[in-house]
C-alpha cells in the first residue's frame, strides 16, 4: 500500500511539474512574440518607411488643398471677369436705347431689353423700372423721402461663389418682404476665413435700399 501511495504522489508531482513547465514555456513564447513586434516597429527601415508614408500622405493632402484653393481663386476671378463683361454689354445696350430721338421710343426699347432678359443685372433692372414707372406717371421720387434700408448676409460658403450672385439672392429675399417695392443694391463686401484644415470660406454681406 505504501508503495502505491508513493507512486501516486510521485505521478502527481510530475504532472504539476509538467504543467508548470508548459505555463513557463507559454510565457516565454508570449514574451518573444511581444519582443519581435517591438523590434519590428522599432526597426530603422520600418520606421523610415512609415515616416515616408506619412510624409507622402501629408504632401498629397497639401497639394490637394492648394489645388482646391487655386480652383476657388480661379473660379472667383472668372466670375468677376464675366460680371465685368456683362456690365459693359448692358451699359452699351442702355446707351444705344437712349440714343433715340423720341423719349417714348427710348422707353419702349428699355422695356424690351428688360423683358427679354438683355438687362439681367437685378439692381439695374430695378433702377430702370423705377425710372420708367416715375416717367409714366409724370412724377419723380421726392428728395425728402427716406428709403428703407435692409441688410443681407450669406452663410459661410466655399470657393466658387461671388458677391453678385449672393447679393442677387439677398435681393430676392428682401423683395419678398416688400412686395411692389424696388430693391436697389447700395453696397456689398465679403469676409473670409480659413478653417483648421486650411480651406478658405467666404461670407457675403449686401446692403439694399427699398423704395
Amino acid at each position: 500500500m505504501e508503495n502505491k501511495e508513493l507512486e501516486l504522489r510521485r505521478l502527481e508531482l510530475e504532472e504539476k511539474k509538467t504543467e508548470q513547465e508548459y505555463l513557463v514555456r507559454l510565457k516565454e513564447i508570449g514574451l518573444k512574440e511581444a519582443d519581435a513586434r517591438r523590434s519590428r516597429w522599432s526597426n530603422p527601415l520600418v520606421l523610415s518607411i512609415v515616416a515616408a508614408t506619412i510624409a507622402a500622405a501629408g504632401n498629397a493632402y497639401i497639394s490637394w488643398l492648394n489645388g482646391s484653393n487655386q480652383l476657388a481663386v480661379e473660379s472667383t476671378r472668372n466670375a468677376a471677369l464675366r460680371e465685368i463683361e456683362q456690365e459693359k454689354a448692358e451699359a452699351e445696350r442702355i446707351l444705344e436705347a437712349t440714343k433715340s430721338s423720341s423719349p417714348g421710343d427710348a422707353e419702349e426699347k428699355l422695356k424690351f431689353l428688360i423683358a427679354v432678359g438683355l438687362i439681367a443685372n437685378p439692381n439695374r433692372q430695378a433702377a430702370l423700372e423705377a425710372y420708367l414707372t416715375s416717367e409714366a406717371r409724370g412724377t419723380a421720387s421726392s428728395s425728402g423721402d427716406s428709403p428703407l434700408t435692409e441688410g443681407y448676409a450669406s452663410g459661410w460658403l466655399g470657393g466658387g461663389n461671388n458677391q453678385l450672385d449672393q447679393c442677387n439672392i439677398g435681393r430676392a429675399v428682401v423683395a419678398q418682404k416688400h412686395p411692389g417695392k424696388y430693391v436697389l443694391l447700395k453696397s456689398s463686401y465679403e469676409q473670409s476665413r480659413r478653417d483648421i484644415f486650411g480651406r478658405v470660406e467666404y461670407r457675403y454681406l449686401c446692403n439694399f435700399e427699398v423704395r
